[in-house]
């Protein structure tokens, strides 16, 4: 059947979407904003990839499972669905502290001066990994064999929240900007499009991330309708905002990726910016996160009841996530080892992003009905009580927020990144007690 099963199913989810959000918008929760990135993850780019008829990493075209296919939507559709019946149910109390105005309304009161300070450790901090340790974006796994034991601690951490940082900076400009009046509105678009290759810095995943929320941010806080002719010039705008940064990152992308100071002069960014076939290249080939979910769901079929990793793949992430300052001699498998050895496949075979639907379906099988929304409704209460504690500390509000916001964006890795989070929140609230104790 080809890639119809997959362009069926990825249509059915957005449509599903449209239907909810038509009926929803804009008063929007922290839930419909997850319920946004499954779409965009498991419904726009599946769609997109499906009108490539050939052979990707994981999916071929001219020789796959359509009912593995059907089986991945069906899982997402249900789970979602399950989430969000739920989350009906939770007390006012709770879901108050979760409607994304409240919380844009306590991310525009951030000084600008904190913010301007964060942007400049960030520039600070790429700076120094570059021209010291010769490393700028990600470390292709061979190089990082020759120089991961002489990189310090610091920066290896620093690392692992990039994306949660720039994410924070970007939510807050955009937060003021849609608040603002008039010109100083104009001050925080310049700010915004000044800065915003850094949120291509490490992938085109995190730049989708922050261009979506910063679209979303702007249409929810003007209360502008969703489906209107206008909007299709915000629509345009970010899919050829996408573009121009996926071309530039493509070209660009074995010199950044390339370790070692290196002052070899780039190709023209101009040229390279309208490079499209770059981009268009790349998407044929790369491994979606909907593949995962393929990849787990065919392995199951084809030997029932017998593939399922019986939560090591949770278990790994735990262990990945424990700073090595309090545990120095940690070693852990990454996903990708664990399932390569699971379903007798090559190493880079499986190296893509694991997301939460896929590991808990490939850890527990279909359990994973009861283990993803559990999971979904548990951060959610958590981040609410957290909004509460902080509500008259916006910079720890901030903070606390979009460190439990980017796993539920960032779907394609939520994964393993929902035990950072974890890691993050024991971190910034033992400065925040500290902080009040002082005050105190």
């Amino acid at each position: 059947m080809g890639n119809y099963p997959l362009l069926l199913f990825s249509s059915l989810l957005m449509f599903l979407a449209l239907l909810y959000f038509k009926r929803k918008w804009p008063d929007l929760d922290v839930v419909d904003i997850f319920i946004i990135f499954v779409a965009l993850y498991f419904g726009i780019y599946p769609f997109i990839r499906g009108l490539y008829f050939g052979k990707g990493v994981v999916f071929d075209s001219a020789n796959n499972n359509s009912w593995a296919v059907g089986l991945v939507y069906l899982q997402i559709i249900i789970i979602t669905i399950i989430i969000r019946v739920a989350y009906r149910y939770l007390p006012d109390k709770i879901t108050n502290y979760l409607k994304i105005k409240t919380l844009i309304e306590r991310w525009a009161r951030i000084d600008k001066a904190v913010v301007f300070l964060l942007i400049g450790l960030i520039i600070l901090f790429q700076s120094i990994s570059y021209f010291k340790y010769g490393v700028k974006s990600h470390i292709l796994p061979g190089d990082f064999e020759k120089i991961g034991k002489d990189l310090p601690y610091w920066l290896t951490s620093v690392r692992t929240i990039y994306n949660y940082l720039i994410l924070s900076v970007f939510i807050v400009l955009a937060a003021k900007m849609s608040l603002a009046k008039y010109r100083v509105r104009y001050f925080w678009l310049a700010a915004i499009i000044l800065i915003l290759p850094l949120a291509g810095y490490f992938g085109r995943k995190a730049f989708v991330n922050v261009v979506v929320m910063i679209a979303l941010i702007w249409l929810i806080t003007n209360e502008k309708r969703l489906f209107q002719l206008k909007n299709l010039a915000i629509a345009a705008l970010c899919v050829l905002s996408f573009f121009l940064a996926s071309n530039l990152y493509q070209t660009y992308r074995p010199n950044l990726q390339g370790v070692g100071v290196s002052l070899s002069k780039l190709q023209n960014p101009i040229t390279s910016a309208l490079n499209f076939n770059a981009t268009l290249k790349n998407l044929k080939v790369r491994a979606g996160t909907w593949e995962f979910n393929y990849l787990v769901f065919d392995k199951q079929m084809g030997n029932p009841g017998n593939v399922t990793t019986n939560g090591k793949l949770i278990l790994e992430s735990f262990k990945s996530a424990i700073p090595r300052i309090l545990w120095p001699g940690k070693k852990f498998l990454s996903s990708s080892e664990i399932l390569a050895d699971a379903y007798r496949a090559e190493l880079e075979d499986v190296s893509f992003g694991v997301n939460i639907f896929g590991i808990a379906q490939a850890d527990f099988g279909y359990f994973s009905m009861i283990t993803v929304p559990l999971t979904m409704l548990l951060m959610m209460i958590l981040m609410a009580s957290l909004m509460k504690v902080t509500f008259n500390y916006p910079v720890f509000l901030w903070l606390l927020s979009v460190n439990i916001l980017n796993p539920l964006i960032n779907v394609e890795e939520n994964g393993p990144e929902i035990f950072f989070m974890l890691r993050n929140i024991i971190g910034i609230m033992a400065i925040f007690l500290s902080y009040i104790l002082i005050e105190k």
